[in-house]
């Protein structure tokens, strides 16, 4: 794993820049899997893949888009950050679903905007 940079807002209105954020890149996305910058992932058996179920667990937000269609890839991943509430997008449910999730977890800073 390695760490990337720590910019703040960017110009996509994806992270507000309201406290920094850490950047991961080494997780592997599972193969066949089509994900958005922004996009909520679980991790299962120590792969990253699309949410299936308002139940799951976010492990992390996927920093870039990234398609894994026929063979796992890497990928860069957000561990903590802060965020446009509509820059985030769920595979399975929608940001209601997941809002206290988020919020307990503490490393995820949602805010309104963009």
């Amino acid at each position: 794993m390695s760490i990337l940079g720590t910019e703040t807002v960017d110009a996509v209105n994806f992270r507000t820049g309201t406290i920094p954020h850490v950047s991961l890149r080494g997780y592997v996305l599972k193969a066949d899997q089509v994900v958005k910058q922004g996009e909520a992932l679980k991790l299962n058996a120590g792969k990253l893949e699309k949410l299936s179920a308002t139940t799951d667990t976010i492990f992390t937000i996927s920093a870039e888009a990234c398609d894994s269609t026929g063979a796992d890839k890497k990928i860069v991943c957000d561990f903590k950050g802060s965020y446009f509430e509509s820059a985030i997008t769920f595979a399975s449910g929608t940001f209601a679903d997941f809002k206290e999730q988020l919020d307990v977890a503490g490393k995820f800073l949602l805010e309104k905007g963009a």
